[in-house]
This record gives C-alpha cells, sequence and structure tokens, in this order.
C-alpha cells in the first residue's frame, strides 16, 4: 500500500489524464443511458409463471398500450352521449392505427333477433336513453367491464397496438387523447381522467426526472452544508464530495456502454454510490486532517491517509460490492440486475476515490483543511469520554447487545413478503387516482386469467369444452376477492336468444368480428382465456385466494381429461415471486454474510476479531426488519435493498474500526486503551457520516412513490441502528469479551 500511496500522490499528472479520459468515456455511455418504466417489471424473473404469463399475452393481447379513458358523470343524457360519441369518434380519427372500444360500440338484439347500436341514434328521446342504461347494466361485455354499476363511469379503451413505445413516443399521444376528449366533453356533464399503463409509464419517468433533480440538489445542499458545519472548510467539503460524484458518473458512464436501463428500483443508485464513497472520502479526510494539524506538509498529509485507509477502504469497497452481488441470486429479475449494478457502482467509487481525492488533496484546496486545534481537542474529550464510559460498562452493554439482536432476529423471522402494483406508482398523479378510482367501482382493475386448453378434435364450439368454461368461471364466481369473470360465454351471452342456448348460439362465433373473437379464445391454438378483476390489496391478502384457486383448477382439470387449467396474471407472478422473496433475502444475505466473514478474518489475520464483527454487522439488518415487522409493514421489493445496504454500510464502518484497533494493539497498547484511541479516531468519521447520510436519505421522503419512501425510512433506520452497533457494542465487545484481549494473527 505504501508504494500504491507514493505512486498515486507523485504521478499526479498520470493520473489526471487517466481520470479525465475515464471521465469523458463515461459521460460519453451516461448519454446512451434510458429508462425502462413497465410497472409490471418490477415482478419479471425467470420462473415458468411469467413464462406463462408472456404467453398469455403473446396469443391474446397484452394491456401495455392500452390507454384507458375513465369518464365520469351521467352518460345517458342527451349532452352525455353525443359528447360520448363524438369523444370516441375523435381519437379513431386522430389516431387510425389504434383501436378504440367503448359501448359506443355495443350492439343489442330485439326479441326477433334484429340488432342496433345499444346507445340510440335518437339523443332526445329520454325513454330510448332509459332503455339503453337498463341495457347496458345488462350486457355481458358491457356491464361491469366498460360501465360501472351504477352508471356513473364509463371507460374508452385507446389500444395504441401490440408494438414498443418510447416515452418521448407516448407523452404526445397521452396528452393529444386527453386533451381531445375532454374537449369533446365541455358543457356535457361529463368529466375524464386518463390512466392505463401508458400513462402510468409517462407519470413515473416525469416523477421519477423532476424528484431526482430535487434530491440531488436538496440532498447535494444538506449534505454539502452538514460537512461544512463539521469541517468549518469549504476546502475540505469540496475534496469529499467530488470523487463520489465521480463514481457516480463513471458507474453510469459504464451502465450506458453496457445498454443497461435506468428503472424505478435502480433510480436509488446515484444516492447509494454517493453513499459508498462518501463514507471512505470522509475517513480519509480526517486522516489527512490529523496528520495537516500535526504540521506535516500536503503531500505527505495525502500519502499517509492512503497509506493508512487505503486497505481498510479497498476491503469496505470489496465486502460491499459482495453485499450487492448477493442479490443476484434473487428470483426477480429487476433485483439481480440492481444488485450487479449497484455491486460495479461500489469498485468503480473506490477506484474514484483513491485517484480523485489525491488530485484534488495536492491542489491549492489542500492547503485549507486543517481543523482549528481547539475544536479538535473538544471532540477527542467527548469521545474519550464515550470509551471509557463503554469499557467501563463493557459487560453490561455486550449482553445487551447479543440479548437485543437475538430479539430482534426473532421479531425478523415474523416478516412476510407483500407487493403491489401501487408500490410502484406515483401517488397524487391521475393516472393512479383513476386506477384507485376504478379499483373500487369495477372491483379491481388488476387482471387475473385462468387459460383453458384441450386436445383435439375438440374445438371452443363443443359442448364439452364449453361445460368447462362454464365451471371454471363458477370457481372464480365463489372467491370474494375476484370479481366479473369474462370468456367466451359473455360474448354467447350476447347474441340472440331465439338462436337457443349457449351450445347452439357457439355455431355464430366464427362470424363475431375477429378482433373479439381473438381476445377471448385461439381456435388454432385450441385456447380459452378467462379474464377476472382482482383489487390491488397485496400478496399477502391474495396468497391463499391463488392457493385455492390453483388446488381448485387442478381438481376441475382432473375431473376433465385432455384439459388443461392454469392461472396466472401479474398478481400471481407477484405472489409466488414474493413467496420466494424472504428465501431469496436470505440466502443471499448469508452468502454475503459468510464471505464478508471471511474476508474481514483473512484481511485482519484474527478469527476472534472476524468473530466479534458479527454482532455490529447483523445489529442493523434485524433491527431494521424487527421496525418492519413492529409497524405492521410487510417485506416489499424496496425494503429488500435496504437489507443489503444495511450490511455494507455496518461492514464499512466496523472495518474501519477494527483497522484502527488493530494498529492501536499492535503499538501494544491494551485492549482499553486501544479501543479508547479507536473511538477517538475513527468515532468522529461515524458520526459525521451518518449525519450528512441521513440528512441526504432524509430528503427522500418527499418522494411521491411509496416505495422509494420505505426505502429512504429503512435507510435512515439502517444507518442510526449501524452508528449504534460501531460506536457502543463493538467497543464493549471488543473491551469486555475474551475474544477481544488476543492480538493479530492469533
Amino acid at each position: 500500500m505504501q508504494t500504491l500511496a507514493t505512486i498515486l500522490v507523485d504521478r499526479r499528472r498520470l493520473l489526471l489524464v487517466g481520470v479525465c479520459g475515464l471521465t469523458l468515456f463515461a459521460i460519453g455511455g451516461a448519454a446512451q443511458l434510458q429508462f425502462d418504466d413497465e410497472p409490471r417489471a418490477i415482478f419479471r424473473g425467470d420462473d415458468p409463471s411469467f413464462a406463462l404469463l408472456e404467453e398469455v399475452f403473446t396469443d391474446f393481447g397484452a394491456d401495455e398500450n392500452d390507454c384507458i379513458l375513465v369518464v365520469q358523470g351521467d352518460l345517458f343524457t342527451p349532452e352525455g352521449v353525443a359528447a360520448f360519441r363524438d369523444a370516441v369518434a375523435r381519437l379513431r380519427a386522430t389516431f387510425p392505427d389504434a383501436v378504440v372500444q367503448s359501448l359506443a360500440d355495443a350492439v343489442v338484439f330485439d326479441d326477433d333477433g334484429t340488432p342496433h347500436a345499444l346507445l340510440p341514434t335518437d339523443t332526445d328521446d329520454r325513454a330510448a336513453l332509459a332503455a339503453a342504461r337498463q341495457a347496458a347494466l345488462k350486457h355481458p361485455l358491457i356491464a361491469g367491464q366498460l360501465l360501472s354499476d351504477d352508471a356513473s363511469t364509463a371507460l374508452i379503451l385507446l389500444r395504441l397496438g401490440s408494438g414498443s413505445f418510447e416515452i418521448r413516443e407516448l407523452s404526445p399521444i397521452v396528452a393529444q387523447a386527453r386533451a381531445i376528449v375532454r374537449s369533446c366533453l365541455v358543457d356535457s356533464g361529463l368529466t375524464v381522467q386518463l390512466t392505463g399503463i401508458p400513462a402510468v409509464r409517462v407519470d413515473i419517468f416525469q416523477t421519477i426526472g423532476r424528484e431526482q433533480s430535487i434530491f440531488l440538489l436538496l440532498g447535494g445542499l444538506f449534505g454539502f452544508t452538514v460537512s461544512a458545519l463539521i469541517y468549518r472548510r469549504w476546502a475540505a467539503v469540496i475534496i469529499v464530495a467530488i470523487p463520489p460524484m465521480v463514481g457516480v458518473l463513471w458507474t453510469l458512464g459504464t451502465l450506458g456502454w453496457l445498454g443497461a436501463k435506468l428503472n424505478i428500483i435502480n433510480t436509488v443508485l446515484p444516492t447509494l454510490i454517493l453513499v459508498i464513497g462518501f463514507t471512505d472520502t470522509m475517513h480519509l479526510m480526517y486522516d489527512l486532517r490529523r496528520s495537516r494539524l500535526a504540521g506535516r506538509q500536503v503531500r505527505e498529509a495525502t500519502q499517509l491517509a492512503l497509506r493508512h485507509l487505503m486497505l481498510p477502504c479497498a476491503i469496505t469497497s470489496l465486502t460491499t460490492a459482495i453485499g450487492f452481488a448477493s442479490l443476484a441470486t434473487a428470483r426477480v429479475t429487476l433485483i439481480r440486475a440492481f444488485g450487479l449494478e449497484c455491486a460495479l457502482g461500489s469498485l468503480f467509487t473506490f477506484l474514484a476515490v483513491i485517484t480523485v481525492f489525491p488530485l484534488l488533496a495536492n491542489t491549492p484546496l489542500g492547503a485549507h483543511v486543517e481543523p482549528r486545534a481547539a475544536r479538535s481537542v473538544r471532540r477527542s474529550r467527548f469521545f474519550g469520554h464515550l470509551a471509557t464510559a463503554t469499557t467501563r460498562f463493557a459487560a453490561p452493554l455486550s449482553i445487551g447487545a447479543v440479548a437485543l439482536s437475538l430479539w430482534f432476529a426473532y421479531k425478523a423471522t415474523q416478516l412476510v413478503p407483500d407487493n403491489s402494483i401501487h408500490e410502484a406508482l406515483p401517488s397524487g398523479r391521475e393516472s393512479s387516482v383513476a386506477l384507485q378510482h376504478l379499483d373500487d367501482v369495477f372491483d379491481g382493475m388488476l387482471l387475473a386469467y385462468v387459460l383453458v386448453e384441450w386436445e383435439a378434435p375438440l374445438d371452443v364450439e363443443s359442448r364439452a369444452v364449453l361445460e368447462v368454461l362454464e365451471q371454471a368461471t363458477e370457481l372464480l364466481d365463489r372467491e370474494p376477492l375476484v370479481a366479473r369473470p369474462v370468456s367466451v360465454l359473455n360474448l354467447l351471452d350476447t347474441m340472440p336468444a331465439a338462436v337457443g342456448d349457449r351450445s347452439a348460439r357457439a355455431a355464430l362465433l366464427p362470424f363475431v368480428p375477429a378482433d373479439i373473437r381473438a381476445a377471448l379464445y385461439r381456435s388454432d391454438r385450441r385456447r380459452a382465456l378467462i379474464t377476472a378483476h382482482i383489487r390491488d390489496s397485496g400478496t399477502r391478502i391474495f396468497e391463499p385466494v391463488v392457493d385455492r384457486l390453483e388446488r381448485n383448477l387442478a381438481g376441475l382439470a382432473a375431473q376433465h381429461p385432455g384439459f388443461r387449467l392454469r392461472l396466472t396474471g401479474t398478481m400471481h407472478i407477484a405472489v409466488r415471486n414474493g413467496n420466494g422473496m424472504i428465501a431469496d433475502l436470505a440466502q443471499s444475505l448469508m452468502i454475503a454474510g459468510l464471505v464478508v466473514f471471511i474476508i474481514v478474518t483473512a484481511t485482519l489475520r484474527s478469527v476472534p476479531l472476524g468473530l466479534i464483527s458479527i454482532i455490529p454487522n447483523a445489529f442493523p439488518l434485524v433491527a431494521t426488519a424487527s421496525l418492519l415487522v413492529l409497524t405492521d409493514h410487510a417485506l416489499q421489493v424496496s425494503s429488500v435493498i435496504v437489507f443489503t445496504i444495511c450490511l455494507g454500510i455496518a461492514v464499512d464502518d466496523t472495518i474501519h474500526f477494527l483497522v484502527r484497533y488493530q494498529r492501536e494493539r499492535a503499538d501494544g497498547n491494551d485492549r482499553v486503551v486501544a479501543v479508547r484511541h479507536s473511538l477517538q479516531a475513527v468515532g468522529p468519521v461515524l458520526v459525521a457520516t451518518t449525519t450528512v447520510l441521513i440528512a441526504g436519505f432524509g430528503t427522500v421522503l418527499l418522494t411521491e412513490m411509496e416505495g422509494v419512501f420505505v426505502f429512504a425510512v429503512c435507510s435512515m433506520l439502517a444507518l442510526a441502528t449501524a452508528l449504534v452497533g460501531d460506536l457502543l457494542f463493538l467497543p464493549a465487545l471488543l473491551a469486555w469479551h475474551p475474544l477481544g484481549n488476543r492480538r493479530s494473527g492469533t
């Protein structure tokens, strides 16, 4: 490390060229970053359940490009019907390649089988409007699907096609569709809100873009302010802040060149990288300031800081990267990618810290970083008193640390997964508000699918197929959390009664428009689809429903040889992946913990120190999990990430403390004196970094995204409990436990 420290300080020109070259390379990559904003991608995985859902979407069409215009008010008035028809016609004229569906296109049959439009052409005929209202509320494909039970909410579906649309393409389409319908509904007594995945994507993109700018601005402002209060030197603040920022740029640039995309999970990546890098630069700055206070020149002080701390910084970066990389075992694709991206960011940040920090320190800024001697003495006294207290009460503190950790660990076992779509949506936005309204009036706007398959020579017109569809529909109807199932049976129920029963009407199916048939059955694939509504009530509530439905559907298939019935849908995938999140988390943390223990033990050449480090490293993990349990919160996708952050933060501070403790022991000090000196040297850094980082995460509490809010709260708790573990529990364990009395290498 001494040779490398000398090179980093003496070869500044070569180092500057390398830093500038890598920065320019990163800028080019960052410009290529794109945003992947598909809400259901939260639950995407490699498991068969997601493959089945993709298969269903391929066969019957997906809703990724469906704009839902939610029209509220009394539709069945002369003004309402005229405005509604005008809106549908304007949408078709404006978007000729799209499919527009609404009750304006519905057809009903008279008793003699004569077809006519559901909405009357004579809008002044009040009796006809009242009859149309009653007909719509009884229509098998309209009632509860495109019209609410009280007829106060009607839907217009604007299906943009099966292609892939980027945000820059969707934004004007969403805005134009909303403006068209609003202009048509003026003076009609009707109002409209736009939702659906395209609108949600636009709102998420705009929210994240706005919030990232605000959070970076406020976080940077708070960070600089707190740092200025701590250091009382702007030169020190600048030297500490810039290297992590460079690390963020290098990471984002590399991800851009690798073709990775930003999403609703990894938008916190820049913040995390700043956290990781800021911790290391704070430690370096404190060491540099101590050397300057002792009278050393800037070059020598920088070299000593690197020599003292490059190894612990390297270890902390490596262990943090391992902690994040452990998420690569998760079943959810976004979490796996997030873990690997953060691991990459940890390594790039370390590289930025050890290269940019000495460059900045050896500019004129480095001559203005030393603290006031009196203030340094006061700080040393405070941590000296803290060291005295922790060593005097080492036994009760150590026993309390173990007991509290065990109790928290017990509570953590009660944590259960629960995920919902609204976790990923910005609250207060039109698309989110409209979705909530639809969730209320249509008994849910999430969809569950039952895929019914049969063997040749049966066809959808066969009585056996219709019988299985009827029985499967009855199963869905019996579930209180599942509502309004729709299938080809509903289509048959719209046909003239004079034709006969459903089996007789099935002969008319070939005369139904192909786009309507394609959404309900595929004769060429011998498949039919039943679609039902479910509320976004979370996977914890829906899990027993999924289990019961899968059992009942399997039993129904067993009663009908040659048939196969499978349940799928976004909530189904969320339940199955959510159930695996606990196991994934436990597995990844166990792997990370084991690897971290091995690295710490090997680096410090001390098994006892490795064992002692377990309690302060585990404490923030179990404390954060327990808070979720005690506040009746579940394990969400966003909170899963926090546990890995907990491990990284705790290990980072612990390693710096243990490295200093080991140096003090090597100088011949007994363990109490070594603890005291270590706490006086490292304690101020731990408090300073924790204060700045909590202030930074505190700005994220302003978010409109529930998942990001939970992430911020849990991160702040993790930081606070990690500080408690390293300032109180670790010194006490070192001073009291017999293992702490052993020297390095024993």
